[in-house]
């Protein structure tokens, strides 16, 4: 499963530029799509192997519509991510359901939860979910949105996914981080995934246990790391929760290798 984090593009892609600098990717022929939709005067020219956007936020989301108008974009959440250059400078923000098939970079924040006695809570990721619905995942995931800081970010989605706040939990501690590269299913296949993950691991009290609060989880499990080995070599958790879990509670080679 983990080689479906690192994997080749499924056709070419070109580089998307907003005022001229570097932020994304698009497939070859997808913005050709959208030169008779979208406004006239609308700022996007083809460069050499390239597109740029010379615009603001008002014209990301002239994109950004335009492209759920054609059914070229992932799930519409009402939700923005930051558009960043390659130095990281936030050049604007664009609706989420967006960002793969632009393949925008962007981040991720996990919370790996143990108890004191080493067990592992973990989520059954609800399954209305457009992605890996009914697998298991990491006790809380999700990504950063514009104007979050990676830790801000963890805080809502651990009060939204699991109903509790950091400040209940033990120091958080830093856990693997990894960068992922691959295409998607946004558009018909034609998205990119360019995403950082980073992980936090907190102790979860014993008199503590999760609740979910936005409907977006099926159920909670606490697993011994037999029973967490188990699962995850039967292939029940998403790659992204496989990947982390692994690294953090097995990180021998021999089961990272058997999970590849």
């Amino acid at each position: 499963m983990l080689d479906r984090l690192n994997a080749a593009p499924l056709r070419p892609r070109e580089a998307l530029l907003l005022r001229g600098k570097p932020v994304g990717s698009v497939e070859v022929g997808l913005f050709e799509q959208l030169i008779g939709v979208l406004p006239a005067d609308f700022p996007l020219w083809r460069m050499k192997a390239a597109w740029n956007l010379d615009g603001d936020d008002t014209d990301l989301a002239t994109l950004a519509d335009t492209l759920r108008a054609q059914g070229l974009c992932g799930p519409w959440r009402q939700e923005f991510l930051a558009v960043r250059d390659a130095r990281g400078q936030r050049l604007g923000r664009i609706e989420r359901g967006t960002a793969r098939v632009l393949g925008l970079p962007t981040q991720a924040v996990h919370l790996i939860g143990r108890t004191q006695a080493g067990d592992i809570w973990v989520q059954q990721r609800a399954h209305t979910k457009a992605e890996d619905p009914g697998l298991w995942d990491t006790l809380v995931g999700g990504l950063v949105a514009d104007g979050e800081t990676a830790l801000e970010a963890l805080a809502r989605e651990t009060k939204e996914e699991a109903g509790l706040a950091l400040a209940e939990l033990g120091p958080l501690h830093r856990g693997p981080s990894l960068q992922v590269r691959c295409p998607t299913r946004d558009a018909s296949g034609r998205g990119w995934r360019d995403e950082q993950l980073d992980a936090l691991i907190a102790t979860v009290p014993e008199r503590l246990q999760p609740v979910n609060r936005d409907g977006e989880v099926a159920a909670f499990a606490l697993l011994c790391p037999t029973e967490l080995r188990h699962w995850l070599l039967a292939g029940r958790f998403t790659a992204d929760a496989t990947a982390l879990l692994g690294l953090t509670i097995f990180p021998e080679r021999s089961l990272c290798h058997r999970l590849t």
